[in-house]
């Protein structure tokens, strides 16, 4: 049976517990590396998976998928999805990448009363 992979955010179960995601999350870069060396291979690729998909994570899981065999970010992740995220993980990363491309449209501007004559109501009295 394969995973589900295609979840809502919300009912997207992180791989690992919460005080093991802090831990990797707020942890100095030798410490995690550590961590993340420790992990077994379906953890690391399930837990580079479930934090590429969240923003404030999609660093975390990059450092993650950048450790992971291209085998099992693919068993885990599908097969564009997870081959996709392997050769991801081995670029440089930008985080503007995963940003959604509006770049080079033209701004949305409310539009302005038209230059001409003005009419002013008066008040009057019955």
């Amino acid at each position: 049976m394969l995973p589900q992979i295609c979840l809502p955010l919300d009912e997207d179960p992180c791989p690992v517990g919460d005080e093991a995601m802090s831990a990797v999350y707020r942890a100095g870069a030798q410490e995690r590396d550590e961590m993340i060396a420790g992990m077994s291979p379906t953890a690391r690729a399930m837990l580079a998976l479930y934090c590429y998909r969240r923003g404030h994570f999609q660093e975390l899981g990059m450092k993650l998928a950048a450790e992971c065999e291209k085998d099992e970010l693919v068993r885990w992740g599908g097969a564009i999805v997870g081959a996709a995220l392997f050769e991801r993980a081995r670029e440089p990363y930008d985080p503007r990448a995963g940003a959604p491309r509006h770049y080079g449209r033209r701004k949305i501007t409310l539009a302005s009363a038209a230059p001409g004559p003005r009419i002013v109501y008066e008040d009057i009295e019955d």
